[in-house]
């Protein structure tokens, strides 16, 4: 089955599930809000708090998108046009 879907090019489960979750976090960008405190690595590096998970709050968009953020690549977070931002997404995917 993987060999036939390799052959049309057809995506994997898993990589349209992590391509939805992309681009959700995209479109849900976290405001650039100036926090009071240390400059720490994952700060710097653009990283958001990553918000509780469990019961419904993980099940919940906002939450997956939030926690989705931290593992975009820097050059998708950083694109502020919505076409070349999927374009990206679409190809790193792929």
């Amino acid at each position: 089955m993987s060999s036939i879907r390799e052959q049309l090019e057809i995506p994997s489960v898993e990589t349209a599930c992590l391509r939805v979750k992309w681009a959700e976090a995209w479109k849900r960008k976290p405001s650039t809000v100036v926090v009071t405190g240390p400059t720490t690595r994952g700060r710097s590096a653009g990283n958001i708090p990553t918000p509780d998970l469990r019961g419904w709050k993980g099940k919940m968009i906002k939450t997956l998108a939030a926690a989705t953020w931290n593992e975009l690549p820097t050059e998708i977070r950083n694109e502020t046009d919505r076409k070349k931002a999927m374009a990206k997404i679409k190809k790193m995917l792929k």
